[in-house]
């Protein structure tokens, strides 16, 4: 009986041991899931840490993107008042270069005239020369016309004193016969 004890023991002894291997290997099994749950916990905070820091740093970026826009949006409408205000600017700058520029061909004009601007001005005072001789002409028959007729009218009062004179004389003589 003894050896069937020690038989007994000893396999209660290997079933223990067994149990007690089995045990430590779930007890392996079980440590190296947790720490693999604990290593994905850690990997996910981890990820989940980048991901926050990511979007706090894509909210900070485009925070500074939209205060650029901002600024970009105030360069651009700054600019389109200064190309109002140069437009503004060339066109009365252009009036001023059209004005000189006239004003110079005017001076050139008036300094050295052109073959055709002398010979029109010459035209021209031929004309209004032939004018003034064709009305002083026209004046001066017409004073010979008045004078002419002053003769005549001279000549005509002459002779209506003729005729009063001779009609007061006959008329005279008539009184005294």
């Amino acid at each position: 009986m003894r050896a069937a004890s020690i038989n007994e023991v000893k396999r209660n002894v290997f079933d223990r041991m067994a149990k007690r291997d089995q045990t430590m290997s779930m007890k392996d099994n079980i440590e190296e899931k947790i720490n693999q749950e604990c290593i994905a916990k850690v990997n996910r905070q981890t990820t989940k840490l980048q991901l926050e820091s990511q979007i706090e740093m894509f909210e900070d970026n485009l925070e500074q993107l939209m205060k650029k826009k901002s600024e970009i949006v105030h360069v651009m409408d700054s600019l389109k008042s200064m190309e109002s205000t140069l437009m503004e600017q060339n066109e009365k700058l252009s009036e001023k270069e059209y004005e000189l520029e006239r004003r110079i061909e005017m001076m050139k004009l008036q300094i050295v005239p052109s073959p055709q601007t002398l010979q029109e001005n010459l035209t021209q005072l031929k004309a209004q020369l032939q004018v003034s001789v064709d009305e002083v002409a026209a004046s001066k028959e017409a004073q010979q016309g008045k004078f002419q007729l002053l003769k005549k009218l001279q000549l005509c009062m002459e002779q209506q004193s003729a005729r009063d004179n001779l009609l007061s004389s006959i008329i005279n003589l008539h009184h005294e016969q």
